[in-house]
């Protein structure tokens, strides 16, 4: 699944030269290759295409794979060692409810048993949602002792903060309950450092809130149980329900619009070319007045080579359509949940690497290899029933989760969102004028100045109707989040390695004297 990815490094001019770690920023550390920012594969972010890496000649080894490298020859062959079949069966006759939901929660009653098994302290994340609620519950029931929880609340925007629901699900549960109190400046205060560990540009400030949980955690656990993967397997996402909700429902807390023309014109073409719309997001960006729009966001000096290649390249490379033709619609939608969006964006940006930068290692009972291949055989009306989504999981768990949380739908994690204007208070001021000034700009050579001014008064202005002000906020974020990387990786490299070398030195030591329990030691 890529809960710990691989990312390797070549050059088309050095082809016998292959580098691999597991992050990007080890490559760089070698001194044999220079961090170079991909403005191609930025505008393929903005066009909601999946990316590994924005950094140019870097790749991940893809989930599920193996790389052999022959020393001699230098000649590679990509293997799979788990290939990912999600095509449905149908149950044997005379299959009951009770029997699936007996099965399920076997599948994950071992799944959970053997995540808690270590030499350290383990915890679990808890937010009010089923999945979470739900390897809790297990962990609880297979526990000798009280387990410890960890929730984010967001005290200043009650519509974002599940901290309450999950106070009182660990007190049901007899767990202990902890959370960090997250207001707008500590989003900001901490981007930076979340941007350094995540090596990925940010459209919301999600990763800001995990990197500030995984803090909490490591006061009092090494290992964190999480819900993760539960969506991909149980059909848990907005955007599988058909009803025109995509990554914007998940990302932003908010519906996509109504297709124009234009994007029925694009919808055309990508199911020509990979066979169904991953996102309703893409019809609108895959039109040609939109990605000449995006184009026109970055220096002049970007546009020929942006504007001679497509997002539809990446996203050919990124699906197999041989894969996808032989599978029903909802679960060619499932595909590109997994194979797009599970491993660099939900396990890596809003889980491994966060939890890394704390060193908290995150483990994800859902994607148990025997649980998630049970339930990808699992027909899909046992997954998504009607309107209630993970419908097996929410029936299979009912008797030892609290019946708020068995009755309450889907709300995903979302932090709360920020205008990128100066308005938004003295932190953010900071931001703009650090990263998009008109000499940073300049300095980076990505983004266009005079679009990034312009976006910037009409987001101040509030010249445009809340959806596309907001969706011009979402660019705002990104292009700051890409210029803080900018900075980070390509003209601070080494005094920002050396920094972040010694504030993790002084971070454990710190934590070596407040530690509750000792470390497990090696050997």
């Amino acid at each position: 699944f890529g809960i710990k990815p691989l990312f390797m490094h070549q050059h088309p001019d050095q082809p016998g030269q292959l580098l691999f770690a597991s992050e990007a920023k080890a490559l760089f550390a070698s001194g044999l290759v220079k961090p170079v920012l991909d403005p191609i594969r930025l505008r393929d972010m903005l066009s909601f295409v999946p990316m590994d890496s924005v950094f140019e000649h870097v790749t991940a080894l893809p989930p599920g794979h193996l790389l052999l490298v022959d020393l001699g020859t230098r000649e590679q062959t990509l293997t799979p060692y788990w290939p990912l079949d999600l095509l449905p069966e149908p149950l044997p006759a005379g299959t009951t409810e009770a029997t699936l939901c007996q099965s399920l929660r076997d599948h994950l009653e071992e799944a959970v048993a053997l995540r808690l098994q270590a030499d350290v302290p383990v915890g679990v994340y808890l937010s009010g949602g089923l999945d979470s609620t739900a390897v809790a519950a297990v962990a609880a029931k297979l526990s000798a002792k009280p387990i410890e929880t960890f929730s984010i609340s967001f005290s200043d925007h009650a519509d974002f903060d599940e901290a309450l629901i999950a106070e009182r699900t660990a007190r049901s549960l007899g767990a202990r309950f902890h959370k960090v109190v997250c207001q707008r400046d500590d989003l900001l205060a901490h981007l930076e450092d979340s941007l350094w560990f995540s090596e990925t540009p940010a459209v919301n400030y999600n990763g800001v809130g995990k990197f500030l949980l995984s803090r909490l955690a490591r006061q009092h656990v090494t290992c964190v149980l999480t819900g993760e993967g539960a969506d991909e397997g149980l059909l848990g996402y907005g955007y599988f329900k058909a009803n025109g909700q995509g990554l914007s429902s998940h990302a932003y807390g908010r519906d996509q619009a109504g297709a124009s023309a234009a994007s029925a014109a694009a919808a055309d073409t990508l199911n020509e070319a990979v066979g169904f719309v991953p996102q309703p997001e893409m019809a609108e960006l895959f039109t040609p007045g939109a990605q000449r729009m995006l184009a026109r966001l970055f220096n002049r000096k970007h546009r020929q080579r942006l504007q001679g290649t497509s997002p539809l390249q990446r996203l050919r490379q990124r699906l197999d359509r041989r894969e996808l033709d032989r599978l029903p619609l909802l679960n060619k939608l499932q595909t590109f949940s997994i194979r797009g969006l599970l491993s660099p964006f939900i396990l890596a940006n809003l889980g491994d690497r966060q939890e890394m930068a704390h060193s908290i290692e995150g483990r994800t009972p859902f994607l148990d290899h025997k649980l998630f291949q049970w339930l990808a055989k699992l027909p899909n009306e046992w997954k998504l029933r009607g309107d209630v989504e993970k419908y097996l999981l929410r029936e299979a768990v009912k008797d030892i989760i609290p019946e708020e949380v068995y009755c309450r739908r889907k709300w995903p994690y979302i932090t709360p969102p920020m205008w990128v204007s100066k308005r938004s208070g003295t932190a953010m001021a900071r931001l703009i004028d650090t990263y998009l000034s008109r000499s940073a700009l300049c300095t980076s050579g990505l983004f266009s100045s005079n679009a990034v001014r312009l976006m910037l008064l009409i987001v101040e202005k509030s010249w445009l109707p809340g959806r596309l002000r907001e969706k011009l906020n979402n660019l705002l974020l990104f292009m700051l989040t890409v210029q803080i990387i900018e900075k980070q990786y390509v003209q601070q490299f080494d005094q920002q390695l050396h920094t972040q070398h010694q504030r993790t030195q002084t971070a454990y030591s710190t934590l070596k004297r407040t530690t509750r329990e000792p470390e497990a030691q090696p050997g």
